[in-house]
């Protein structure tokens, strides 16, 4: 079995990449920061990213998250576009507060950074099975998480309620909030690599990953709410944050290395840290029955929806 290389990264380059020619992409949050980024070095590398850029070629898909049957309308107008799908980046997500309910009785940051993830990721599942299908194939589902998990600590996943928790509105509180929804994005990146080899699909590769402290426009936003500090955060975050392309190494090493193919036992269900650097995550995290939980309250509350 070929081993992984132990040495570290400073960064990764389109050099790094395999070829793409011929393989469709879909990056959620494309518009701007870390999912802009990602989609360039995948593009370049010859991908067709639901413009042009290098050899590849971007298409325009309309998805809004905080909607979750539109979310389900644009999976499936994928899947009547497209015959294969190679990679999915789950990259979208509300970073900053206040938060509020929605339509749904969900919690507008854990309807977007989960469930309508969840419902987005599985619903373009059979095309996704299909070209796993296919010989030679590489499929990978990618979803960008955040070191925020580590400042939580669930008891479960049980009911409705647990998609509903939130902090106090505060920065910290904020953050807690935000990190529970990253800490869903774990726990469901590893429930669905293991549903995918007990059905077959083991070489459908399942990463979540930290890209960094990255100066994005959700970032920016958020950092602006920090106390005393808030006015500064225009001088302070090219000091303290990442720039984009640098915040999209990890998802761009995860979508489209060959490195990850090589050694598919070490990737799925990993979590990967800057730069592509496969790390532990909380207890929380690799628990497998806060896994399980969440996925059949996600599941429950998306059939109450009529979206799966």
């Amino acid at each position: 079995m070929p081993k992984r290389s132990c040495k570290e990264r400073s960064s990764i380059s389109e050099d790094d990449l395999e070829d793409l020619h011929g393989k469709v992409a879909i990056v959620t949050g494309s518009n701007a920061g870390i999912g802009y980024a990602t989609v360039q070095f995948l593009v370049r590398k010859g991908a067709k990213v639901k413009e042009n850029i290098g050899d590849g070629t971007l298409e325009w898909l309309k998805l809004d998250l905080s909607d979750v049957k539109q979310t389900k309308a644009a999976a499936l107008e994928v899947i009547r576009k497209e015959r294969r799908l190679a990679i999915l980046v789950n990259n979208a997500a509300i970073v900053h507060g206040p938060y509020k309910q929605t339509q749904y009785g969900i919690l507008d940051i854990m309807l977007v950074n989960h469930v309508s993830t969840f419902v987005f990721t599985m619903a373009l599942l059979p095309l996704l099975t299909r070209t796993a299908r296919e010989d030679n194939s590489d499929v990978r589902i990618i979803t960008v998480s955040s070191g925020a998990h580590e400042l939580v600590k669930p008891a479960d996943f049980v009911g409705e309620d647990s998609l509903n928790l939130q902090f106090e509105n505060s920065f910290s509180g904020n953050l807690r909030t935000y990190g529970y929804s990253k800490l869903a994005n774990i726990l469901f990146t590893k429930e669905l690599q293991k549903r995918l080899i007990a059905e077959g699909f083991g070489n459908i590769i399942c990463i979540a990953l930290h890209p960094g402290a990255v100066t994005t426009p959700g970032s920016r936003r958020f950092t602006d709410t920090v106390p005393v500090l808030g006015g500064l955060t225009s001088l302070l975050n090219p000091l303290l944050f990442a720039t984009p392309r640098a915040g999209a190494y990890t998802s761009a090493f995860s979508a489209a290395s060959p490195e990850v193919r090589e050694n598919a036992a070490e990737y799925r269900g990993a979590y990967l840290v800057p730069v592509a650097k496969i790390a532990k995550a909380t207890k929380y995290a690799e628990d497998q029955r806060l896994a399980r939980e969440l996925w059949e309250t996600t599941e429950a509350v998306v059939r109450r929806l009529g979206v799966l």
